[in-house]
């Protein structure tokens, strides 16, 4: 059996209890794990975008009007002078910039959250695949002292003459072919541990320690890239509206005041001005269509999330069942070894019946294994789509 030391190590971000394998290799908890990769790179880098988008948008002017003052003055006869202030006004153009402004600082809070999951659902695929591999390579270590405890039996059955060079050569094949699998897992463990590793953004190969996760039953699923996609949708809709109002007449509002040696003269001032060119009619075209392909793709991902909902859900049911199955089969091999154990002992069973029954019944209980993991990662990813963070 393996011996673990534990200690404790603080990854660069997010905490929890860590130690070493028999690698020497940091170990992470599942909770740790869910913190460190709901702080990945890319989801701490839009979410931090999103809120400081969102920190502008509160403290940006929202002046309606473009307010222009001209002061002239000069000399002919005697000295004159003028003043004017006026206020070019478009109405509406102002508030379709703040709706577009809003809804894409939400499309990217949207793309953290969705960035955020994504991260997290990685992480926790790669710690259970460091569990899983862990724990069949714990089988392979009782498979190796059972394989060689066969060879010694056999052997001294055929001193004995109660056993056959058939059987001994059987018993040796066997061990053998136990070394040759706890060397695939071995190799299989450290490359688990890299996947963590790179999952988590840490340059060195990670174990996973600690209980396996327990994850409540969810509601249905959802993916916060629609909602990014339909702000964006929202968007376009309020830049095509902002660039048709550029189109509209402005109007121009204002007072003069004129002074020279015989008095001062007050005016009011009214016009509008007009557009030229395409008068927005372009700009408002090309925000329109991408309206239509934000929400084409909002559509289209509603339709892939209700069959992803389906197939979580039946995911979780198969490996259930998958479970269960596999844990009838562990019982029955398990007892068939009982017995064959129980024969040889009163001369009834021969070596290569026991080597065929506990080779069956260590790949059964590497299967049931790798059914355990398969059921928690199936729970775990329909849990983590609906928002779970592994509290």
């Amino acid at each position: 059996m393996r011996v673990r030391v534990f200690a404790l190590v603080l990854l660069a971000t997010g905490t929890g209890t860590a130690g070493a394998d028999d690698g020497g290799h940091a170990t992470v908890t599942f909770m740790a794990t869910m913190d460190r990769a709901g702080a990945c790179p890319a989801a701490a880098a839009t979410t931090a975008a999103a809120r400081a988008w969102r920190g502008e948008l509160g403290d940006a002017p929202r002046l309606p009007v473009a307010p222009r003052l001209t002061v002239a003055g000069g000399r002919a006869s005697g000295f004159a002078w003028q003043t004017e202030l006026t206020a070019g006004w478009i109405p509406g153009r102002t508030a379709a910039h703040q709706r577009a402004a809003e809804a894409e600082a939400d499309a990217v809070g949207a793309d953290g959250v969705a960035r955020r999951r994504r991260c997290q659902l990685d992480a926790s695929t790669a710690w259970l695949a460091v569990v899983v591999v862990d724990e069949q390579l714990t089988l392979a270590d009782r498979e190796r002292a059972e394989a060689a405890e066969l060879v010694e039996l056999a052997r001294r059955g055929l001193a004995a003459a109660v056993a056959t060079r058939a059987e001994v050569a059987a018993a040796t094949a066997y061990q053998q072919e136990v070394e040759l699998r706890h060397l695939e897992l071995e190799g299989a463990l450290l490359d688990a541990e890299l996947m963590l590793g790179e999952a988590l953004g840490v340059g060195a190969a990670l174990f996973a320690g600690g209980p396996w996760p327990t994850v409540a039953d969810v509601g249905s699923i959802d993916d916060p890239t629609i909602a990014a996609r339909r702000s964006q949708a929202a968007a376009a809709l309020a830049r095509a509206t902002a660039a048709r109002r550029a189109g509209r007449p402005q109007v121009d509002l204002g007072v003069r005041v004129e002074g020279d040696a015989a008095g001062t003269t007050v005016l009011g001032l009214a016009g509008i001005g007009l557009a030229a060119g395409d008068r927005g009619a372009l700009d408002a075209a090309a925000a329109r269509a991408a309206a239509r392909l934000a929400e084409a793709d909002v559509d289209a991902l509603a339709a892939a999330l209700a069959r992803d909902d389906i197939r979580t859900h039946h995911e979780i049911e198969h490996a259930d069942e998958r479970v269960a199955v596999q844990a009838a089969r562990v019982a029955a091999l398990r007892e068939q070894v009982a017995a064959l154990t129980a024969g040889r002992s009163a001369g009834e069973s021969l070596v290569t019946e026991l080597v065929v029954a506990r080779r069956a019944l260590t790949g059964a209980e590497i299967d049931q294994v790798a059914a355990r993991g398969e059921a928690a990662r199936a729970r775990i990813e329909r849990a983590v789509r609906a928002g779970w963070e592994g509290q």
